[in-house]
């Protein structure tokens, strides 16, 4: 050893259970971080205890150890997120599409004061919404506001989310940005310090052939070391991911999932239907939560989240579809009163502070009362 190096090991509980009963023998063994780009040495090397595998009986049946949070782990305590155990659970899921966990996940709103990032206030409504039992969070997406997030605010967003959330939910990161250096150096971030995955959209604004969006991605993948996920949004990007465009990233082993926000039925079931083996499938669409359990995806994004995460959350695990009628309701009202905005009203009416920021305006006072009206009748 060095002196002044720092050493850490990826335990195994750095591995989801049906990951690891499969690895038989993946001896990775003495792994350091790559040179830095200045040829200069790095100034980190990370030494990966490895243990081989090998097959046990059991008193026990797997599926139960798997209900439990990974966070209690095989070896008690919290395992600490290595850049190498995420490039090693990369590796993994090559093979495997077993990166996200079953559930809700969280658009996360971006809090803004005097116009500046309220990164206090992200911190305690990201703890609000891990607490609640969402499976995870999805900063700087679009109920993040990406499009108008310098790429150093997005950097300072995701480095608090992953600190926030330490293991205990997972959290999937948008680095998108029109400038493709910044946009692959927020990858490199995001995956050295411990995002479970990133998911973004195609180029947006400008018509873009198959070829173009799989090559997008295909840069995304050289610049990440987690799984990446499509996001399939052509309302706001102007492009969609078509299936044949799915098929060749799959193909080529580019993306781990993708995110699904067309609230198409045939699309949604044709997905599952062709890539559910292969692929984790998220849908978004606060309307859309029940279809989406219904056909068979793996979880679900919802913006509403932010400020009823126990509505969702029982949505999904007992669904009814009165209980998505009642979303339904609050999703047209918000959408009446502003989309964002109106979001971020609520959400401060529950306790966590959340303003606006240029070109978003806030609420009026006739907005706010009707929202108030909508609110309190659910």
């Amino acid at each position: 050893p060095q002196q002044g190096v720092g050493y850490s090991y990826t335990a195994y509980s750095q591995f989801p259970w049906p990951d690891l009963h499969r690895l038989d023998t993946r001896p990775y063994g003495l792994q350091t971080k790559p040179p830095r780009k200045d040829g200069k040495e790095s100034d980190e090397k990370i030494v990966s205890l490895c243990l081989c595998a090998f097959v046990v009986k059991m008193p026990f049946s797997l599926p139960s150890v798997c209900s439990e949070k990974r966070s209690s782990g095989i070896i008690s305590g919290e395992a600490e997120y290595s850049a190498l155990g995420r490039r090693t659970r990369a590796r993994i899921h090559e093979e495997t599409a077993l990166v996200v966990d079953s559930g809700i996940y969280v658009a996360n709103l971006t809090a803004f004061k005097d116009g500046k990032l309220d990164v206090d206030a992200m911190r305690d409504h990201a703890e609000f919404l891990i607490k609640s039992g969402v499976a995870g969070l999805c900063p700087a997406g679009t109920t993040g506001e990406f499009l108008y997030l310098s790429a150093q605010e997005k950097k300072l967003i995701f480095l608090t989310l992953i600190a926030q959330c330490r293991g205990r939910s997972k959290i999937l990161c948008c680095p998108w940005d029109a400038n493709v250096d910044a946009m692959a150096d927020l990858c490199r971030s995001v995956s050295d310090k411990g995002a479970d995955g990133i998911f973004l959209p195609p180029p947006i604004y400008y018509e873009f052939t198959d070829t173009e969006i799989v090559d997008f991605y295909e840069f995304i993948r050289r610049n990440s070391g987690v799984p990446v996920y499509c996001y399939n949004i052509p309302k706001y990007s102007n492009n969609e991911i078509r299936i044949d465009a799915l098929q060749a990233m799959v193909d080529r082993k580019l993306v781990g999932g993708i995110k699904d926000s067309s609230a198409n039925e045939e699309r949604l079931r044709t997905i599952i239907s062709r890539f559910g083996d292969t692929l984790d499938i998220l849908a978004g669409g606060d309307h859309f939560v029940l279809k989406a359990k219904t056909l068979g995806a793996n979880g679900f994004i919802s913006a509403l989240g932010n400020i009823y995460p126990e509505l969702f959350v029982a949505l999904w695990n007992s669904p009814t579809e009165e209980l998505q009628r009642k979303i339904c309701t609050l999703r047209d009202g918000i959408k009446g009163y502003g989309g964002i905005p109106a979001l971020k009203y609520l959400l401060s009416k529950r306790g966590y502070p959340c303003g606006c920021r240029f070109p978003f305006k806030e609420l009026d006072d006739a907005q706010k009362r009707a929202l108030d009206t909508l609110a309190d009748s659910l």
